[in-house]
């Protein structure tokens, strides 16, 4: 599964449990559909998950210095960007801001 420049695209399986409270928040008697579209779209995109070395590195020294700053994002989340980190990749998400204080990440917001 290839993305723009030729990088692979890769899902993460927090990223999707993220996913599904929001179908059922957002579509009440839509969100059987939801839940399938959803289904649909990850069997498309692999999981990369893979708690290396280098995940955990990240992941301590990004809490470390975001607890120490103040501004702490959850666990989640902090997982997903070390991930992203770990394997020197783009990490597309319209939670920008969230996102943007983790220290060398990339982001991108393909939102309209």
């Amino acid at each position: 599964f290839q993305g723009v420049h030729g990088t692979p695209y890769g899902g993460y399986s927090p990223t999707r449990n993220k996913i599904f409270p929001d179908c059922d928040l957002s579509f009440h008697d839509g969100s059987r559909r939801c839940v399938t579209s959803v289904n649909q779209l990850t069997q498309l995109i692999p999981v990369q998950y893979n708690a290396n070395h280098s995940l955990c590195e990240h992941y301590a020294a990004q809490f470390t210095r975001l607890k120490e700053a103040g501004t702490p994002i959850g666990a989640n989340d902090l997982w997903i960007a070390c991930h992203a980190l770990s394997r020197n990749a783009t990490l597309v998400t319209h939670n920008v801001r969230e996102f943007e204080r983790i220290e060398g990440l990339r982001v991108e917001d393909w939102v309209i």
